[in-house]
């Protein structure tokens, strides 16, 4: 079957003209594919037995076949035969399956994927809105079907929703070192320019794959002071889902994650606000190779706005559901605040899980434990802040509450705090934090001059430090709360 295979929909037509399928789609892909202009009808067309078709034209626009009578559920398999105005012209023949649906609607079968540019007519300049051919194609994908994104820019004036089971997935080299943002974005892969302001670029339902895409954003200025307010670029909602290898360009809020479950992996970019945002989920949550920072991009990026980001964005978010999630290889470079757990959802039970071999690099809090974090709470390995003069690597600022939430819990080992001497703290409770802090195994370094490594403002806190480093005159006590330090080191 020919790579360049016509694809469209199927669609009700009366009772005279139970179905047809316009040709045009097919044409204008054809054509910027291979350089060819396609006559606007076919000059012959065959069928499978049980119905039959025609080159009616009574709509003054060609391009059309009309499918007439046949029965819902069952393949049929169209021939077309076109000529080009190629000199001397071409004969090109094209054969795709149509599987009428009750619906009145059909999926074009071919391939063991659909394209969304050769099959549905999607425009890869960057010039139309293509939000029509994405969710026909996602919808002829529906329950395991992959849709195929061919390199370029798509214009999305609405935000699309990935069904059940679909996988779509962008072609391309994908995002690298040296890329930029904001002007000229370079064609590496299947790039989706959002100019929705109000839904989210792509919704990812159950089971479904979301892979390999960059998003854009045309309308965010790189020159600004502010960034212009936009939802999450990708949106997961269903149980099971997965989203790889995405970058985000220049988006106010990249990821949300709400639903069980899933992974997201291989995730890189510059979100100018909120980063990876994980909201209720019951467990089993896996998000792994995350990577945010502005250094790659240049002179594009303004130094007002990056300013502006480095005083207010957050790069991951536990957002007081986020139940036995698992953080691992995450990085981010000149945020406010690395991973900040804050109960955004009041009726949430609160958060916990794994935060592995990790990087908060520049930023003014490391760890910001504000309300949401329970008593089972975050567990962190490996993981190293270089903090700023004024900041802090593992800030509690709770008050404490019922139940759940009556304990905030950080336990962490082989943790490195580093920063530029100030005022900061390494570990700093703040009154009337009711947060319980161990660490084991740790490095704290050069965030103070003179002021102590180790904050208990709040009496109602207790921090426990175990075979702990701190340099040559480093306080690890001060304010009212508990503090331990059982075999405590000085280098």
């Amino acid at each position: 079957m020919s790579a360049l295979s016509m694809g469209s929909v199927v669609k009700g037509a009366g009772a005279s003209k139970d179905y047809h399928v316009d040709f045009s789609p097919f044409l204008a892909a054809a054509e910027k594919v291979v350089g060819a202009v396609y006559a606007q009808d076919p000059i012959g067309i065959t069928i499978g037995s049980g119905a039959y078709a025609s080159t009616i034209d009574d709509d003054g626009k060609g391009g059309t076949v009309w499918l007439q009578g046949g029965t819902p559920g069952i393949d049929y398999v169209i021939t077309a035969t076109f000529t080009t105005d190629n000199v001397p012209p071409r004969i090109e023949q094209r054969t795709f399956t149509v599987v009428i649906e009750n619906t009145g609607n059909a999926a074009v079968e071919e391939r063991g994927w659909i394209d969304v540019v050769r099959d549905f007519g999607a425009d890869y300049t960057g010039a139309q809105d293509t939000y029509e051919a994405f969710q026909l194609a996602i919808d002829a994908a529906k329950f395991g079907g992959v849709v195929r994104v061919p390199y370029g820019h798509y214009r999305l004036n609405t935000g699309l929703f990935l069904d059940f089971g679909v996988t779509m997935k962008g072609d391309g080299e994908g995002w690298k070192l040296g890329d930029r943002v904001f002007v000229d974005v370079p064609q590496t892969r299947a790039t989706f320019d959002i100019y929705d302001t109000v839904n989210p670029g792509i919704t990812v339902w159950q089971d479904a794959t979301l892979s390999q895409f960059n998003f854009y954003y045309p309308n965010q200025n790189g020159a600004a002071s502010t960034p212009t307010v936009y939802p999450a670029s990708v949106k997961v909602t269903g149980l099971g889902a997965a989203v790889e290898g995405l970058a985000g360009i220049n988006p106010y809020w990249f990821i949300d994650w709400e639903t069980n479950g899933g992974k997201a992996s291989n995730i890189t970019g510059y979100p100018l606000k909120w980063g990876f945002w994980c909201g209720r989920n019951g467990g089993g949550a896996s998000f792994s190779d995350i990577n945010f920072t502005p250094v790659v991009w240049g002179t594009e990026l303004g130094a007002t706005l990056q300013a502006w980001v480095q005083a207010n964005a957050v790069a991951y978010v536990m957002d007081g559901g986020a139940e036995e999630i698992s953080w691992d290889k995450i990085l981010c470079y000149g945020y406010d605040v690395g991973l900040l757990s804050q109960a955004f959802n009041a009726s949430a039970i609160g958060s916990a899980g794994n935060l592995t071999n990790a990087l908060f690099d520049t930023v003014n809090v490391g760890i910001l434990v504000v309300s949401g974090l329970n008593f089972v709470g975050l567990r962190a390995d490996n993981v190293a802040m270089a903090i700023n003069a004024t900041g802090a690597g593992i800030k509690f600022s709770d008050s404490g509450g019922a139940g759940y939430f009556s304990r905030p819990r950080l336990a962490g080992s082989r943790l490195q705090i580093r920063g530029v001497p100030g005022v900061g703290r390494s570990i700093w409770m703040v009154a009337g934090s009711r947060g319980f802090v161990e660490v084991d195994s740790s490095y704290l370094d050069d965030v103070t001059a003179p002021t102590a490594h180790v904050f208990a403002d709040s009496a109602t806190s207790e921090v426990h430090l175990s075979r702990v480093i701190i340099p040559t005159g480093g306080v690890r006590t001060a304010g009212a709360g508990t503090i331990t330090d059982t075999q405590q080191r000085t280098v």
